[in-house]
């Protein structure tokens, strides 16, 4: 077993254990204080949970705070996002304080603290744009469908990914 697989296989998930937990502990009353908050202006439920394609595109629910209300047309069908979207559910945008909730998708063994950007599950995992069939870009996609879905992108962290292939 090279290092590597040792790093990925066993110290990478004690890690993302221990900074998850530290950070879910640490930032607890900002929890606290989000989720208040969240509950009076979405007048109710203020988690969003939504299925996404993990590793191996299993799928699993990720849980963040919600950013929308559920406001409908005379028809039954939800408004358009922009909307929906509500000054508070701006603000959990702009500072990323929406996405706080994923630490518990990380004790849960869901998702990693460094993976794969998650996608939406109807979407699945799609091919890096622009992707063609060299060797590179082949590897890259082979990335992305066998990492843990991540709060931070493994191609973001990765020496030799290029930015300008997006």
């Amino acid at each position: 077993m090279n290092n590597n697989t040792l790093y990925r296989k066993y110290i990478k998930r004690i890690l993302d254990i221990a900074v998850s937990g530290v950070g879910i502990t640490v930032l607890s009353p900002v929890y606290l204080a989000l989720t208040v908050t969240g509950a009076i202006s979405m007048r109710g439920n203020p988690f969003f949970v939504q299925p996404r394609p993990g590793k191996n595109e299993k799928i699993f629910n990720i849980i963040k705070f919600r950013s929308m209300n559920n406001r409908r047309d005379k028809q039954g069908n939800l408004l358009p996002d922009e909307q929906r979207l509500t000054a508070y559910g701006n603000f959990l945008r702009n500072t990323s304080l929406d996405e706080l909730p994923e630490l518990i998708n990380i004790i849960r063994g869901e998702m990693a603290i460094v993976g794969e950007a998650v996608r939406c599950a109807r979407g699945r995992i799609p091919v890096i744009a622009g992707a063609g069939s060299n060797s590179t870009d082949h590897a890259l996609t082979l990335i992305r469908q066998a990492e843990d879905a991540g709060a931070d992108g493994t191609l973001l962290v990765t020496p030799y990914y290029n930015k300008t292939s997006q």
